[in-house]
């Protein structure tokens, strides 16, 4: 017997619905096509189980890396007030992005760097389907052009020798808080941020650090041996109202240092002896030579003539502790003095 013909074998009927399934395929194929770049029938089919799906792109500066811009869905659906679903996804180096199984409802896209708290562009009022792909035309470009600011720093220890290994920190110039960090790659770390001014600071193996404010463009940055720290009064002492100085020492098991008195200005006594000065309730900012658990020695000083100083009598006091850890944001400590020994060598002068 031959191989019956299958042209002949089929219906018409047959024939209609083999067609109408090519046809469904081939549109299936095209959906897929744009946004992720043609990556395949295996890429695609993961966006066609029934959810919805967003693609889209952003317009960038020619300078600005695609990868450091992220892209944050905040999907709104049910009855009333409703649930949200948030859903993060970096834009590729093509500058695309592909975010799926979406819940139907309205959803708002926000476009950022790094950690930052306010997003650089939004995109409100973005309906999202039952299932299939979200139409809507702003997506296909969001134009983040002139937004973003582009940094490249190289590290070098104290001898000029480049640094391959290193952390920097930066935050918009004069806030408090270290926001994002990024590493050396090749010997250069790149920053991307909406921020014109950075404030840096910067941490590399063996104990070299360094601190830099309002920085404007890329450069070098020269690293110190050290760990930074910062030590703060309690809030009941005020050695300026007092009219004192408070000096403190920090030791590693060292015994207590003996009290003398001293007829050398301050600063070159208190330099001298490895001690540092509260003049107020300023705080004093420190660099140590390595990390680990520290006695705090202090001591009250009352000026005794033009530029002598003397030590007020506060008798044998516990030196406090503090752990200092290696750390590129640095530490800051509000010192365990006893307030107690503190009023009564005041009360005794």
């Amino acid at each position: 017997m031959g191989v019956p013909d299958p042209s002949i074998a089929m219906s018409p009927l047959s024939r209609i619905i083999v067609s109408l399934c090519i046809a469904i395929l081939g549109v299936w194929w095209l959906i897929g096509d744009g946004a992720d770049g043609g990556q395949g029938v295996r890429a695609r089919s993961r966006y066609h189980s029934g959810a919805a799906y967003l693609k889209g792109a952003v317009v960038l500066d020619d300078e600005i890396p695609g990868p450091y811009v992220q892209v944050e869905i905040a999907c709104r659906f049910g009855p009333g007030e409703g649930d949200v679903v948030r859903k993060w996804i970096a834009a590729t180096a093509e500058r695309r992005f592909v975010v799926d199984q979406l819940p139907a409802g309205e959803a708002t896209i926000s476009f950022g760097v790094g950690n930052l708290d306010e997003p650089i562009a939004v995109l409100e009022n973005v309906t999202i389907p039952a299932s299939g792909p979200v139409l809507d035309e702003r997506l296909a470009g969001v134009d983040l052009r002139g937004r973003l600011n582009v940094f490249a720093f190289r590290a070098f220890d104290p001898d000029g020798v480049q640094l391959g290994d290193a952390m920097i920190g930066y935050r918009a110039a004069g806030t408090e808080r270290y926001t994002d960090e990024v590493e050396l790659v090749e010997g250069v770390a790149t920053i991307v941020s909406p921020y014109p001014l950075l404030d840096l600071v910067v941490l590399a193996p063996g104990l070299r650090f360094h601190e830099e404010q309002a920085v404007s463009q890329s450069g070098e940055l020269v690293l110190r041996e050290g760990v930074p720290v910062q030590l703060a009064l309690p809030a009941e002492i005020d050695p300026a109202r007092d009219s004192i100085a408070i000096s403190v020492r920090l030791v590693r098991a060292e015994p207590e240092p003996r009290v003398a008195g001293s007829t050398r200005p301050l600063e070159n006594f208190l330099a001298e002896s490895g001690e540092y000065t509260f003049r107020g309730t300023e705080d004093l900012e420190l660099t140590l030579d390595s990390p680990g658990v520290y006695e705090v020695q202090w001591r009250m000083l009352e000026q005794d003539g033009s530029d002598s100083w003397q030590p007020l009598q506060v008798g044998q006091l516990a030196p406090a502790r503090i752990e200092v850890e290696d750390t590129y944001e640095g530490q800051r400590f509000v010192l365990a003095l006893p307030l107690a020994a503190y009023r009564r060598a005041l009360e005794g002068r």
